[in-house]
């Protein structure tokens, strides 16, 4: 459950944090390729759910990443926090 997700230039999809099927906050995001199976998990620095993700487009230094912003981490205290930190995903770095 609420996930981010954006396509990647290769036409597979990042799909990040969320709720797991116990309602815990996902880890990790997952690299899916157009065959529609998972091809790598990667840690998240932040555990979130609820956040937002785009492709940034062009040819800069970051043209291609996955930028993540926003969403909801919850505390060990079970606190319901918004998170403000970003992070970044570069395929290939």
């Amino acid at each position: 459950l609420l996930p981010a997700a954006a396509q990647q230039a290769d036409g597979s999809v990042l799909v990040i944090g969320g709720l797991d099927p116990a309602l815990k906050v996902a880890t990790d995001a997952l690299v899916i390729g157009t065959d529609g199976k998972a091809k790598a998990r990667l840690p998240l620095q932040v555990p979130r759910f609820g956040g937002a993700a785009a492709r940034v487009g062009g040819k800069g230094p970051f043209g291609g990443c996955i930028v993540l912003a926003g969403g909801f981490a919850v505390t060990a205290a079970g606190v319901l926090e918004p998170q403000n930190q970003v992070e970044l995903y570069c395929p290939g770095f």
